[in-house]
C-alpha cells in the first residue's frame, strides 16, 4: 500500500518529526524551570507556577530588614522628666549657698533639680543646691558647711561645694574622706565678685566643679530614691494655691501656684536668678518637720534621722505626711496617711527643712 502512495508516507515521517520536536522542547524548558525553582514548583502544575513566581517575591520582600529597636529613654532620678542622653551622663553634684539678704539675689538656683533650705545660725537660712540637669556658669554665693548640710550630702552620696565650715563639720569631712570641694582647698575652682563684699561674694561653676570631680575621681552616678506620678495628684486634695512660712524672727518665705508651679518669695519680695534674672519656681514643695535645737556656741543641731511629720505640695494641692530615714546614708523616706510612698509631680523640688513649731499657712 505504501509503495504505491509515497507522498502519504513523507507525510507521516514530517509529523512524526514535529511532534517529537516539540515534545523534547517541553521536556527541556520544564526541566529549566525546576531546576531555578526546586522547591516552590516541584509539584505544582504548569496553570500555578506564575502563582509560585508571585510567593516567591513576596518572599523576598518579607525577609528586607527591618529597625525595630526600641527607642532609648532618659529619665532623670532628681526630677522625674525625660532628658537627653547628654545630660542624663552630666556629673550631678551640690553645693552649700547662702541667704543672707546681702546675698540676694542668688545664682544658679533657678537651675538646680533640687534645693535644700533650712536655717544656720542667727535665724538666717542657708541652702544645699543639686545640680544634674542643667550647667549654671554661676552659683553662689558659696557658703561654709555644717553637719546636716554633710547628711544630705551623703544621702545623695555626692561631693560638694563649699567654702569652709563649723568645726564639728571640718571634722566629719576630715574623719569620714567625704568628698569635700573646699575653696580653702581648691581655690581654682572658684572666683570673687569685687561688685558684692565679702564674704558675699564666692562664686562657682558647673563646668569648673565638674573638672575638679573629674580631677579628683569624684565621679559619682545620678541616683535618688524619689518617686514621680503626675497622676497621684489627680486626687481631691486640700488646696495650696499660697504657701507661706514663717521660718525665724528674721526671714520668712512663700509661694504663690500659677501656671502649674510655685513660684518663690522670700520676705515678700519675688525671687530671681541675679545672671539671668528667671523667677525661682518649683514643681514641688517638701516640707519637712523636725526638731531644730540652739547648742551652746549658738551653732544648730537639726534632726534628720529618726521621723516625723511634715507635708508635700504640689499641683495647687498638699497632703500631710510622714518622714523616716534610718541612718546617714540612707534615703528619707515621705510617706502618706495610708502609708503610700509619696509621689511627687514630675520637675524640681524645694525642700525645707523646718522646726516642727513652724508657722505654715495654705490658702
Amino acid at each position: 500500500m505504501y509503495g504505491k502512495n509515497p507522498r502519504k508516507r513523507n507525510m507521516g515521517k514530517r509529523l512524526l518529526g514535529t511532534i517529537c520536536l516539540l515534545l523534547v522542547g517541553s521536556a527541556i524548558g520544564y526541566a529549566t524551570f525546576n531546576r531555578e525553582n526546586p522547591k516552590i514548583n516541584a509539584n505544582l502544575p504548569k496553570t500555578e507556577q506564575q502563582e509560585g513566581e508571585d510567593s516567591i517575591n513576596k518572599n523576598k520582600e518579607a525577609v528586607e530588614p527591618v529597625d525595630v529597636s526600641p527607642t532609648e529613654q532618659y529619665i532623670s532620678p532628681y526630677t522625674g522628666l525625660q532628658v537627653t542622653k547628654e545630660i542624663y551622663n552630666n556629673i550631678p553634684f551640690m553645693v552649700i549657698v547662702e541667704n543672707s539678704k546681702p546675698a540676694r539675689p542668688q545664682s544658679g538656683l533657678s537651675e538646680a533639680d533640687i534645693v535644700y533650705e533650712t536655717m544656720a545660725e542667727g535665724g538666717i537660712p542657708r541652702f544645699i543646691a543639686l545640680f544634674h540637669s542643667n550647667s549654671p556658669k554661676e552659683i553662689g554665693p558659696v557658703r561654709s558647711a555644717r553637719p546636716y548640710f554633710l547628711t544630705i550630702a551623703k544621702e545623695y552620696d555626692l561631693p560638694f561645694g563649699h567654702c569652709g565650715g563649723s568645726p564639728a563639720a571640718l571634722e566629719s569631712i576630715e574623719k569620714e574622706k567625704l568628698m569635700s570641694m573646699n575653696e580653702f582647698a581648691y581655690g581654682g575652682y572658684y572666683w570673687r565678685d569685687n561688685s558684692r563684699k565679702a564674704p558675699h561674694n564666692l562664686y562657682t561653676s558647673a563646668d569648673k566643679l565638674r573638672r575638679l570631680i573629674m580631677n579628683k575621681k569624684y565621679t559619682k552616678p545620678a541616683i535618688a530614691s524619689l518617686k514621680f506620678n503626675k497622676s497621684y495628684w489627680d486626687k481631691d486634695l486640700s488646696p495650696a494655691k499660697k504657701v507661706s512660712m514663717k521660718l525665724s524672727t528674721y526671714y520668712s518665705t512663700s509661694y504663690e501656684f500659677k501656671d502649674n508651679l510655685y513660684y518663690k518669695y522670700m520676705d515678700n519680695e519675688a525671687s530671681t536668678d541675679r545672671p539671668t534674672g528667671a523667677n525661682i519656681t518649683a514643681s514641688n514643695i517638701v516640707v519637712q518637720l523636725t526638731d531644730i535645737k540652739t547648742l551652746s556656741d549658738g551653732r544648730l543641731e537639726i534632726k534628720l534621722l529618726g521621723q516625723g511629720k511634715g507635708y508635700v505640695i504640689s499641683a495647687g494641692k498638699y497632703i500631710e505626711i510622714s518622714w523616716l530615714k534610718a541612718d546617714e546614708n540612707s534615703p528619707t523616706i515621705l510617706k502618706d496617711s495610708e502609708g503610700n510612698i509619696v509621689s511627687l509631680s514630675p520637675g524640681n523640688t524645694w525642700w525645707h527643712i523646718a522646726d516642727s513649731k513652724l508657722q505654715i499657712n495654705f490658702q
